[in-house]
Order: structure tokens, then C-alpha cells, then sequence
């Protein structure tokens, strides 16, 4: 294994088994050869593939400690540092407005709504009591995570409606609020880089003593 300031360079199966003939034949003389398929060999190709898997580990570890290579919540953990956390997934969100029964009150999540033109659904998020003539502007939320549009033109099926809720249309205005995936890491580490600008807690040595309880 070889670390220097261009990274990390695990060995290969046939560096460690150089290194083995290199070392045996201080011992047996420079005519010695590993055969394959012989006990030597197979000794060394078993002790070989156990120190692979412990170099892979500490390389893993390596990259994982280093915020430019850090992945999933190590990543987490490192950038926590200089307090830049990532970006949940969240839902779209729009207003719409209910018709039915006069001072009808709607508990949250009691009415699902799915749109024509994609088939998307959208649940009410907060409880809603309609007015004196049986409308009420409701946040409607999808169903689901991420960038779901919705448009000016869309209309709106009831699927499921406490008794009394007649219809559904758009409002006057279309307040609409998109969603988004889960930020990805490297969606990640580019606020990171931007961030890291303006706060310099994040030391070497500060990085490795928050991520030591990980390992």
C-alpha cells in the first residue's frame, strides 16, 4: 500500500506474493520459487487476500475521512461540522379550493384528491373548516416525494372526501410550492465547498475526532 499526496494505492495479489518470494528467498536461496498451487503458495495467497481486505478497509476509511470523497452519512457527520446539513426530500404542496357543506370541519389527511392529467395524489396536510357558503382554500400536499408540478390547467378527482365534500377546483391564484429529491451527495458537497468559504471549523483533526465514534 502506498500513500502520498496523490491518494492511496492499494497492493496488488502479485505485489504480496513478490514480496513473500522476495522475503523466502532470504531464506531458502535466490533459486527458490513459489509454485503454484503448492502449500507456500497457497499459504501465502490466503495471508495475501487477508491483507487486501485490510488495505481496502483503511482505504475506504481514507476516502470516507475526506470530505471532498465522503459519501452518505459520513458525509453527514463531516459536514455537520461547519453546520451544513443536507436537504431532506420534500413534498409539493398547492392550494385548493374545496366546496361542500357549510361549517364543515375536515380533519388532516381526511381527503385525497388525484390529479387527470397524471394521476398524482394529493392529500389535505392541515385541518380545514369550510365557510358559511361551503368553500374552503385547503394545502393539499403530494403523496409523494419530489418534484411533482402541478399547472394552472389541471383538474382534480375526488378519491376520498369526509360526507359533505361536494367538489374540488383550482383557486383564483395557483400558490403552488415544488418539491424536491433527497439531496444527493454530490448536490451535497457543492454547498459544502461554498459553505466551507465562510467557516473554518472544519480542521483536519476536528474531522477525524467527530467521525472516530462512526468506526
Amino acid at each position: 500500500m502506498q500513500i502520498d499526496e496523490n491518494g492511496i494505492t492499494t497492493s496488488s495479489v502479485d505485489d504480496f506474493l513478490e514480496n513473500f518470494e522476495i522475503l523466502l528467498k532470504e531464506k531458502y536461496g535466490n533459486d527458490f520459487k513459489i509454485a503454484p498451487e503448492g502449500v507456500i503458495d497457497n499459504i501465502a495467497l490466503s495471508s495475501c487476500y487477508m491483507n487486501r481486505a485490510i488495505q481496502e478497509q483503511i482505504a475506504e476509511l481514507i476516502r470516507q475521512f475526506d470530505p471532498e470523497t465522503a459519501e452518505g452519512e459520513w458525509q453527514d457527520a463531516l459536514y455537520e461540522r461547519i453546520g451544513v446539513t443536507r436537504l431532506e426530500a420534500q413534498k409539493s404542496t398547492f392550494v385548493l379550493k374545496v366546496q361542500g357543506a357549510a361549517n364543515l370541519v375536515c380533519n388532516a389527511r381526511s381527503m385525497t384528491i388525484r390529479s387527470k392529467s397524471d394521476n398524482n395524489e394529493f392529500e389535505n396536510i392541515s385541518e380545514f373548516t369550510t365557510d358559511e357558503n361551503g368553500i374552503a382554500l385547503v394545502d393539499f400536499q403530494c403523496v409523494i416525494d419530489g418534484a411533482i408540478e402541478v399547472k394552472s390547467t389541471d383538474e382534480f378527482l375526488i378519491v376520498t372526501a369526509p360526507d359533505g365534500i361536494t367538489s374540488v377546483a383550482q383557486a383564483d391564484d395557483l400558490q403552488f410550492s415544488i418539491g424536491r429529491e433527497r439531496e444527493s451527495d454530490n448536490e451535497f458537497r457543492i454547498r459544502f465547498r461554498n459553505s466551507k468559504a465562510l467557516n473554518a471549523k472544519a480542521t483536519h483533526n476536528a474531522c477525524i475526532a467527530n467521525l472516530s465514534k462512526y468506526v
